[in-house]
């Protein structure tokens, strides 16, 4: 699998690249790739067809001789350990400094030392000298020389602290968000459709005041006869803002007093009056 490598500048002035440059363009592009396959020790299997296959798929040159020639200028050699042809990146791990190293592939005392180990340690990348020892002054033009490193540390530390502060703000910003949310979840009589509420929430939610005072308002007002929003129809259409009139009740006319026996008895005593030809007004009727 490739992995991400570093490149020192140094090498683009060093005289068996530049040679390679001019006798075989298309090696340098082998290189590089090779150094993407290596294992973190620098050692990758010694297999030409594969190799193309990763690294120069479209390539019309034999990569036999792309190989024979980084051998010849001296940035790769061939080995075979157990019966397996390996190759070997001289000084690999000289300029590669992975956090967590995995080495893949076998290894022997000789393509240890033509990898840049030194007494078996893992020097520190550029300097040479094995991680394990404490360093003092930089080589010179090696990787940590101060004046190649240190604007590239600066860039890369103040990218990363740019990085650091936008994410804080963003989980800030995301927790007064949900603070929010939750505020006027809490006070939402209906808890229907959640989600759609959050996403309908997240447009105006720098409202929040005005739409907390809004809810305490339509709970307070709604008509026993209506049925509740659903809380996204309440924040989609605003309705927060909603000035609605005040409903009068329809008086309606009450019912007829009953009628007292004393009533149905002048009933009564008129119907025998007008049976008798007298004429009696009843009050009421």
């Amino acid at each position: 699998m490739a992995r991400i490598r570093s490149i020192h500048p140094a090498i683009l002035t060093d005289e068996a690249f530049m040679t390679l440059t001019v006798e075989r363009p298309l090696a340098i592009a082998l290189l590089i790739g090779l150094w993407m396959e290596a294992d973190d020790a620098g050692t990758f299997e010694w297999k030409p067809l594969t190799l193309k296959a990763r690294i120069l798929a479209a390539a019309s040159d034999d990569i036999a001789d792309l190989l024979a020639a980084l051998v010849r200028n001296h940035f790769v050699r061939s080995f075979e350990l157990n019966g397996r042809q390996y190759g070997v990146i001289r000084n690999f791990v000289k300029f590669q400094r992975p956090k967590a190293p995995i080495d893949s592939h076998p290894f022997n005392d000789e393509t240890r030392a033509y990898a840049g180990f030194v007494e078996g340690k893992r020097p520190n990348a550029g300097t040479g000298r094995p991680s394990s020892q404490a360093t003092s002054e930089p080589l010179q033009n090696s990787p940590e020389t101060p004046s190649e490193i240190t604007p590239l540390m600066k860039e890369e530390g103040g990218r990363k602290e740019k990085e650091r502060e936008k994410e804080e703000k963003r989980k800030r910003v995301q927790a007064q968000f949900d603070a929010d949310f939750d505020r006027f979840w809490s006070i939402w009589p209906n808890k229907v459709g959640k989600l759609a509420a959050e996403k309908a929430f997240a447009k105006v939610a720098g409202e929040l005041a005005q739409i907390i005072s809004g809810v305490e308002r339509y709970i307070r007002d709604k008509p026993p006869d209506r049925e509740w929003l659903n809380p996204a129809t309440f924040l989609n259409g605003h309705r927060w803002r909603d000035q609605p009139a005040s409903v009068v009740p329809f008086a309606r006319a009450g019912p007829s007093p009953p009628r007292t026996n004393l009533h149905m008895e002048a009933i009564l005593e008129s119907k025998r009056n007008d049976e008798a030809g007298i004429t009696v007004h009843i009050p009421g009727m």
